[in-house]
């Protein structure tokens, strides 16, 4: 039987349907600057000794427990005598180097801390949308570890250099017969007291940040 459905009715359903396709992506570029390379972080704090000497002694707590202002964390015997390490800022332990009998430099990381409780997005997009952020722009976060969830936050502060200067990101690969490299300028995402931002920094996340009258 004979199909009522002549070819050329498929082939401009097909074509409408590309149309619509196209149409909505440019629309959607328009409207959105977007980035799958975001990571979550927080205030974070360093201790680490004055000068260069010899861990006398250090605190044996283990990473996720909390550190009060001013708590000793450990001591360094120096040339001029022993130096107390003390947490600079209240908050989480998330990582110690330090151990009794360590050799160490002067500014080098024994322990960091942070503000878990405060967290935001870095987000780096791409330069060509770079020229469109500002601070309170709206933006949707998607954390890769709830996929099916998206946090509402806004623009805090745009950084005003690439990454690459800002802080170096591995380099990414061309081919031989083309070397430049597309550049990633910083945002800082932050959000309402209270949001369901995941407390684990370096988590992944995925950023569309309303620009040109766009947004929900």
């Amino acid at each position: 039987m004979r199909s009522p459905w002549p070819p050329l009715v498929f082939l401009l359903l097909g074509i409408a349907g590309g149309v619509a396709i196209f149409l909505s992506y440019t629309s959607d570029a328009a409207h959105w600057a977007t980035s799958q390379n975001a990571e979550v972080w927080a205030p974070t704090y360093q201790v680490a000794p004055p000068s260069a000497g010899l861990v006398t002694s250090w605190d044996t707590r283990s990473p996720g427990s909390y550190v009060a202002t001013g708590a000793r964390l450990g001591a360094v015997q120096g040339q001029t005598g022993e130096t107390a390490l003390r947490a600079p800022h209240s908050g989480t332990l998330v990582s110690a180097f330090g151990y009794r009998g360590a050799l160490v430099q002067s500014g080098q990381e024994l322990a960091l801390l942070a503000e878990l409780g405060r967290p935001y997005v870095i987000a780096y997009v791409g330069e060509s949308d770079a020229g469109k952020l500002a601070p309170g722009q709206q933006v949707d976060v998607t954390f890769a570890s709830n996929p099916g969830k998206t946090v509402q936050g806004s623009v805090a502060r745009v950084y005003p250099a690439v990454a690459e200067i800002t802080w170096p990101l591995p380099a990414i690969a061309t081919s031989s017969s083309f070397s430049k490299q597309v550049q990633w300028v910083p945002v800082r995402i932050d959000f309402p007291q209270g949001a369901a931002v995941p407390r684990y920094l370096g988590m992944s996340a995925t950023v569309r940040i309303a620009i040109g009258g766009g947004g929900s």
